[in-house]
């Protein structure tokens, strides 16, 4: 009897032996989950910055346990959230995947287009004139569309705060959903579904929107060790309506009713992306299934904190610091869920940012500030007085002039002539540094590398016929806070870390193209690379070799 339950325990042993062996052969074939993590406005010196007082779990995980590339690069401009995101998922510029700005001005109809309008759709359970978005104005594939493609059993779910930073990683063939100010929800359009999954609309019964902006947000932390900031009331950061001066602490539930986006500029926005992914993650069973799954998750409050209050706020390092711990549940929830060793991971920024000017210049560094209003003003007058142009200019959007081509042509004067002349005139102004033409940037005449990101990101329909590259550290129309959309370094490179699934620990500073985490995606998952990809593959540098 002793002899007969010793061989029973034998056999079940082996038996759980070649399971466990078989399940870990199938783990090195390819990721059961792909998660692209993007952080709407994130540079590399929020990783420095901030490095002593970030969990171990948290982005310290991730860069102490997979390989971060710190010269990960933009090579177009304007370096905005539509753009990169588009750029990430689609493995190409702007020029290719038609995505070349979060808006541009279109001079047939005199309106400007947003980036993820679709006059087709409608907003699901929501009454709204606006929120009819889909990536119908996306002209090239994405890799979640190739993930699809190659096998529909491939679940692809995107989320963001913002329509445009769920939109564009979904591509045409996931499911993104997003968040509405007005009714406090995360919403979809009709061009992804009819109506509502279930675990959405229970998730918005939660009402999360209304729990946290019944909240004060305090400092995480005793306020005197936020040492990697400035001091909390300076006169560069930005203004909620209701206070008069940026410090702590911020009583929502006074604040709400004047400030309507007041959920994005806070950490809060954070917190409600995570627990939707903490939803999502749970009812779709991403990872659970038999082919490759893929979650696109963008933390947009980053971005629009970051416009608000500028980098080097005591408001920023406590939602990054805040962040963190978000980070640390959802890694630790995805561990819990398919296994880290099971999943791929990237965390990225779609753009950087530049410090406040006035910041700056407290500290001795010259910096400043344009007013396109005034520079359209200025040209109007340059153009009637020499040419008798009646409203030469008729937009200034993402630092490019479009000029009236119907009044240009009733003088009788040549568009490149005008063009010209504007582009010189231009450079008269404190604060522009240089100037490009559309026709020359389509002749190819310029040689510099600012030309080259301007072609990058060129669409003869959709661009302006005068570009502007502002001085380093000058931004434009705003008096408090920061913006981003130049060709410098601040606004180009942003982090980009690898992690998880047979993924090696290093480093590189190594230039590499943001054109790369496409392409990379699709080899370790043996797909097709998007179409329109002008990316390189990563593969060879951040796996681990294969066992001979």
């Amino acid at each position: 009897m002793i002899i007969k339950l010793s061989i029973n325990i034998f056999f079940a042993s082996l038996f759980l032996f070649s399971c466990n062996v078989s399940q870990a052969k199938s783990q090195t074939d390819k990721p059961r989950l792909v998660v692209g993590i993007v952080i709407d406005q994130m540079t590399n010196d929020y990783l420095v910055r901030y490095s002593s007082r970030f969990s171990e779990t948290g982005f310290k995980r991730l860069t102490n346990g997979g390989y971060y590339f710190k010269n990960s690069n933009y090579i177009y401009v304007p370096t905005v959230t539509a753009a990169g995101h588009s750029c990430i998922y689609t493995g190409t510029i702007p020029a290719f995947n038609g995505i070349i700005a979060n808006e541009w001005y279109n001079r047939e109809t005199n309106e400007i287009i947003y980036c993820a309008d679709d006059k087709n759709v409608y907003a699901l359970g929501i009454e709204s004139g606006r929120e009819k978005f889909s990536p119908v104005n996306l002209i090239s594939p994405t890799i979640t569309d190739e993930l699809i493609k190659a096998d529909s059993n491939s679940k692809v779910i995107s989320i963001s705060l913002k329509d445009r930073g769920a939109i564009f990683p979904g591509g045409h063939l996931g499911k993104s959903f997003w968040f509405d100010n007005i009714s406090g929800k995360f919403i979809t359009s009709s061009y992804y579904m009819t109506s509502y999954p279930e675990w959405l609309t229970k998730f918005n019964d939660r009402n999360l929107n209304d729990y946290y902006l019944n909240q004060v947000w305090n400092t995480l932390y005793p306020i005197e060790t936020y040492t990697e900031s400035t001091a909390d009331n300076v006169p560069w950061e930005g203004l909620y309506k209701g206070v008069k001066e940026p410090v702590f602490p911020y009583d929502f539930k006074e604040l709400r009713s004047k400030n309507p986006s007041l959920i994005e500029v806070s950490p809060f926005g954070n917190s409600m992306v995570k627990e939707l992914a903490l939803e999502v993650l749970k009812s779709e069973k991403l990872g659970q299934g038999s082919a490759t799954d893929f979650f696109c998750i963008s933390f947009s409050s980053p971005d629009r904190a970051g416009h608000h209050f500028g980098p080097n706020a005591i408001e920023m390092e406590d939602i990054y610091l805040r962040l963190d711990l978000e980070l640390s549940e959802l890694l630790d929830a995805f561990d819990k869920s398919v296994g880290l060793g099971n999943i791929l991971f990237f965390l990225t920024a779609d753009h950087g940012a530049v410090s406040a000017p006035d910041y700056l210049n407290s500290i001795g560094v010259r910096a400043g500030n344009i007013t396109t209003r005034d520079i359209r003003d200025t040209l109007n007058d340059f153009l009637y007085n020499k040419y008798s142009i009646n409203d030469g200019v008729l937009w200034i959007q993402n630092l490019q002039i479009y000029l009236n081509h119907k009044s240009i042509k009733e003088q009788n004067v040549p568009l490149e002539k005008i063009q010209n002349e504007v582009s010189d005139f231009l450079l008269n102004i404190k604060g522009i540094n240089e100037t490009y033409t559309a026709e020359g940037i389509s002749s190819g005449i310029y040689s510099s590398l600012n030309s080259e990101f301007i072609k990058n990101g060129f669409i003869k329909e959709k661009s302006g016929d005068v570009f502007m590259v502002l001085d380093s550290n000058w931004i434009w129309n705003m008096k408090r806070g920061t913006t981003h959309g130049s060709p410098y370094k601040y606004d180009r490179n942003v982090p980009l870390i690898w992690y998880g699934w047979n993924v090696l620990h290093g480093e590189t500073d190594e230039f590499n193209s943001q054109c790369d985490i496409a392409p990379t995606v699709s080899d370790i998952l043996n797909i097709n690379v998007p179409s329109k990809s002008i990316g390189k593959s990563l593969k060879g540098k951040i796996l681990k070799p294969k066992k001979e």
